[in-house]
């Protein structure tokens, strides 16, 4: 099979060559027919007669493609080397060392528990594909006029989904089936980020033969998300092809343009797949970003496309300062530069769509806009170089094929170590600093050193790994008011059971703490819950409380800094970093004083849990009230914070 389809690839390549001779690029060498005697086997006469004889060449040599027609061997030699090596190495692995296959291996394994075996990833791959695809299709050549409408109400009506899931589950019958049918046999379909070749494909097909009932109820499991992904991903691509196909394209010239429609994850370069192994999404960064360009530079209708959708931002931008107030500013800005947000009349709470990278750095702009007006019109602060500054930093990270950009650092949303480090070395980086990939503290600060690591959580943190981090704590040595040997925040295990498990383990553990939540009465957290926090967000007890202590660590590094050049008689640095960080120093006494009152009400929450003489429903009243007044002097605390914020802009 692997021969034949490979054969098939050949074919196609000479006809490139016989369509396109050139001599100094590539040559096709023939076989020929020569006389000879011919003996009959059943008589022994001999007569004369024509045998093929084959050109002859080393099939190892590197400059040689083989092919054959009607059976009959024919050889293409590739002049060009670089040619030569990238044809040879289709289906073919070029990384036999043990060490890289095992960390392809690995990142694929991985990539897979982030998309394609993520019940979530659907539900933003949808947004962002339609999306995408909307904007570049208008750079396809052939695509009919109104292919775009026909596309975006077949992918809302999920038709074209639909039709790509039945044939993937072996019901050819409708339409669309059959149409993904010959996509799928031209070459179009699109799978995730994988490298395939013979010895990988071998290896599933024997793990499938080998695997017990347990471990086939969980590739079932894992295959039928799987394919709802691949659905998906699909889905536009197909729309497009039929829409081509319709209108006389042929199947190579208009699987190709569907193919290329967004982000073709099967399109890499010789060494994308061992970078894309320590970086794992550099290549599909590089694709969308290159394709986006491409269409851009390429096409007047993409680029009035893009103006369109920094008016958009603008507009946006306007309607829900006029809906909520200054409510939208309290979102976080890394939220806001992925999604589209709509802001609900009369609540605190909003719809986000989630938004293509690349093209939402016109929205961004936009909206940066749109907050230049209110400015303008007294109802904002924002200068025009903070302005620029913003719609910088979204461009420079969404085409950094690295994840977080060097223009951001300065803001806090990440670090250069976390830049630069490997994929796998993510969550050891992200624990050693105590901040999460968008610049949130991982697990609260604590300035009580007494007070055990696995005492130290915040409150939307899965009551599984509340009870492990104590577990361990406790048969090490430790108990609620001492250190053990193995003493570690509940925050920090979760942090690792979530990188280990990918999409996979944060869908689950999201699932089953939401579900915890409700049997207990305990505050509904959108932003914990699984496929509605990706579409849905508000601000709650357990956000605001993640608000304060990520104010609070800016707050108190600032008066840090400012101490420390005073003790060291850096009398100007101590100068300007007070006037720098004003709001902070500013903030400075009420934030403290919140802190250390929350600390005391640990204390006393601690104290009410441990007391065997309170009933249970008395407990409850207990905590209820300490929640609560830990509630307003949150508030009470982030109020003056962001007032003193508000009042440094210039």
């Amino acid at each position: 099979i692997v021969r034949s389809e490979k054969n098939r690839v050949n074919k196609t390549l000479l006809r490139l060559v016989e369509s396109h001779p050139d001599p100094d690029v590539w040559k096709v060498y023939r076989g020929e027919y020569k006389r000879t005697l011919v003996t009959d086997p059943a008589t022994g006469t001999e007569t004369v007669g024509s045998v093929f004889v084959p050109p002859q060449f080393n099939r190892d040599d590197p400059s040689i493609v083989g092919v054959k027609i009607g059976g009959k061997q024919t050889y293409i030699q590739i002049l060009n080397p670089n040619l030569a090596r990238a044809l040879r190495g289709v289906g073919a692995s070029e990384f036999d060392h043990a060490i890289v296959r095992n960390m392809m291996k690995l990142s694929r394994f991985y990539a897979q528990l982030l998309t394609s075996w993520n019940p979530e990833f659907v539900v933003g791959n949808f947004f962002k594909d339609v999306q995408a695809a909307l904007v570049t299709s208008m750079d396809v050549d052939g695509l009919p006029q109104g292919a775009q409408k026909k596309i975006l109400a077949e992918a809302l009506s999920l038709k074209s989904i639909r039709g790509v899931y039945n044939a993937l589950r072996g019901d050819g019958s409708s339409e669309y089936a059959k149409w993904f049918e010959e996509f799928r046999h031209a070459g179009g379909k699109i799978s995730f980020m994988e490298y395939n070749d013979v010895e990988r494909i071998k290896e599933r097909i024997d793990g499938m033969l080998t695997a017990g009932k347990t471990k086939r109820a969980f590739t079932q499991i894992a295959k039928y998300v799987e394919d709802v992904n691949t659905s998906v991903e699909n889905g536009v691509r197909l729309s497009t092809y039929v829409a081509m196909r319709k209108a006389g394209i042929s199947q190579d010239k208009a699987a190709y343009a569907a193919r290329e429609l967004t982000v073709n994850f099967n399109r890499k370069g010789e060494w994308g797949p061992i970078i894309n192994s320590a970086y794992m999404f550099f290549n599909a960064s590089v694709q969308g970003s290159t394709r986006m360009l491409q269409a851009i530079g390429r096409s007047k209708a993409v680029r009035r496309a893009v103006v369109a959708i920094a008016f958009g931002g603008m507009a946006m931008e306007i309607l829900n300062y006029i809906i909520s107030g200054d409510d939208d500013e309290k979102i976080k800005p890394w939220i806001k530069e992925r999604n589209m947000i709509f802001m609900l009349p009369g609540r605190k709470d909003y719809i986000m769509i989630p938004m293509p990278y690349g093209y939402n750095v016109p929205y961004i702009a936009g909206q940066k806009m749109g907050e230049m007006f209110r400015t303008i019109a007294g109802h904002g602060k924002l200068t025009p170089a903070k302005a620029v500054a913003g719609i910088m930093t979204s461009l420079l990270e969404s085409f950094n094929p690295l994840g977080t950009s060097p223009a951001i650092l300065s803001e806090g949303k990440g670090s250069f170590l976390q830049m630069v480090s490997p994929t796998i070395l993510d969550p050891m980086v992200q624990v050693a600093e105590n901040r999460s990939w968008f610049g949130g503290p991982i697990s609260p600060t604590k300035y009580d050193r007494n007070k055990p690591d696995s005492e130290n959580y915040f409150a939307s943190v899965h009551p599984a790994f509340i009870g492990a981090a104590k577990f361990l704590n406790s048969t090490t040595g430790g108990n609620a008011a001492k250190s053990g040997m193995l003493d570690v925040s509940p925050e920090v295990l979760e942090h690792y059971a979530q990188f280990i498990g990918g999409g996979v383990a944060k869908f689950l553990l999201n699932a089953t703490g939401t579900g915890a939540r409700a049997l207990s009465g305990d505050e509904f957290i959108p932003e914990k819950t699984p496929i509605l926090r990706r579409v849905y967000g508000k601000q709650t007890d357990a956000s605001r409380r993640g608000d304060f202590h990520e104010a609070w660590a800016k707050v108190d590094g600032a008066h840090y800094e400012v101490i420390q050049l005073n003790n060291a008689d850096d009398r100007d640095g101590a100068l300007r970093a007070r006037e720098d960080q004003k709001a902070e120093i500013e903030a400075y006494g009420a934030m403290r004083g919140t802190s250390k009152a929350l600390s005391q009400y640990s204390k006393q929450r601690a104290q009410v849990q441990l007391n065997r003489e309170t009933s249970d429903a008395e407990k409850k009243t207990k905590l209820e009230e300490i929640k609560q007044r830990e509630n307003q002097l949150i508030i009470r605390a982030l109020e003056i914070y962001n007032a003193a914020k508000k009042r440094q802009s210039p």
